[in-house]
């Protein structure tokens, strides 16, 4: 995880000051995952759980003067999503690079601890810590949330 050895680097002279602020980009797949994407949900679930453990180790040992912000936008138009489409009931925009980043920069700014963008898909660790399994299975459905490949041979909806 190149997130870990970057921070790593840097983190002992921020240590040193007690100042400095991490961003790290995951991703709403390393928040609820993301069918067809598993191995890119693990991946952002490490970064998630690195700056969860960090901060609260830093606050531990003092180290209050550095910041934390973990960006996490839901779906991104990249190459690397070209080959799949998300699939909803509401018809989310997906995100642009320029959206992230301005979403990422304003967090930053404000030290938000995690940055969700869109917004309302802030809600998501609302409901998967409050909601049982079965309930958020059913929010799912109901919302069409989901990622499909372009050559989808397993849709529900049709």
């Amino acid at each position: 995880m190149h997130c870990a050895k970057t921070i790593r680097e840097f983190l002992p002279h921020m240590m040193t000051r007690n100042h400095g602020h991490i961003v790290t980009v995951s991703s709403m797949a390393g928040i609820a995952g993301t069918e067809y994407l598993v191995e890119y949900s693990a991946s952002k679930h490490a970064v998630v759980g690195l700056t969860v453990s960090l901060r609260l180790e830093l606050n531990d040992m003092g180290k209050t003067g550095i910041k934390l912000t973990t960006v996490c936008p839901y779906f991104v138009a990249t190459q690397m999503t070209q080959q799949f489409r998300p699939v909803e009931r509401f018809d989310t925009k997906m995100q642009t690079p320029e959206d992230v980043a301005m979403a990422a920069v304003t967090g930053i700014r404000r030290n938000e601890y995690l940055v969700i963008i869109p917004g309302i898909m802030a809600l998501t660790p609302i409901i998967q810590s409050t909601v049982p399994k079965k309930g958020q299975q059913l929010i799912k459905d109901f919302l069409g949330i989901r990622i499909a490949p372009l050559e989808d041979t397993h849709r529900k909806d049709e």
